[in-house]
């Protein structure tokens, strides 16, 4: 009954401010505090259909050098099972991805296909979706 009440609203870069922060201060002082380890793991929760955690794996691969050489894990959940199929597929609509997803990183990180944009591979391959309520003990989930 809780899927079908939910909100699943996402889109790519939603709320610009955090994207900002996550960029300008979170990633670089993730770097300093794991420079002997070199690992990185995002918890991206209550995820809905993916937008925003592959805009977070946009974002580390724009970081380029920044990261180089680092082990980037990201975690996405969502309580919805219809969502995380979305989500894993990486297939979105026009209407989708023009959502705050600059051209520039549309063109090089999604391809168009006969049924809308569809994320590359290489950027899919960076997120493991998985079921889970937060509702629920968090613990063990990433």
């Amino acid at each position: 009954m809780a899927q079908s009440l939910a909100v699943l609203e996402s889109y790519f870069f939603r709320d610009k401010a955090p994207f900002g922060y996550f960029t300008e201060v979170m990633l670089p002082k993730l770097m300093e505090r794991r420079r002997g380890s070199r690992r990185i793991k995002i918890w991206c929760a209550a995820s809905a259909t993916g937008q925003e955690p592959y805009s977070l794996a946009m974002l580390l691969a724009e970081a380029g050098s920044q990261v180089d050489g680092c082990s980037i894990e990201i975690v996405a959940t969502d309580f919805s099972e219809e969502a995380l199929r979305k989500a894993r597929t990486g297939l979105y609509s026009q209407f989708e991805v023009q959502r705050g997803l600059p051209v520039s990183l549309l063109v090089k990180y999604l391809q168009k296909t006969g049924k809308g944009w569809l994320v590359r591979p290489e950027l899919r391959k960076r997120i493991t979706f998985r079921e889970h309520n937060l509702l629920n003990d968090s613990a063990g989930t990433c």
